[in-house]
């Protein structure tokens, strides 16, 4: 397997969602909180169980 890579935290996330907001306008806040874990897990979980950099991409844009 090669060298892990980073994976987004959810106060990247936050972060990038606030700045999008000041940029471009709309409102802040979240649906569901566990549904953005799954989403960041997902590509996290597919990495350790397949080490396939192309897989686990498409697992982080979901």
């Amino acid at each position: 397997m090669s060298k892990s890579p980073r994976f987004l935290s959810k106060q990247a996330i936050f972060m990038v969602h606030q700045q999008q907001i000041e940029r471009f306008g709309g409102s802040p806040g979240l649906r569901d909180e566990s549904l953005l874990e799954s989403a960041l897990g997902a590509a996290e979980h597919g990495w350790y169980y397949t080490g396939d950099i192309y897989q686990t991409a498409a697992l982080t844009s979901r």
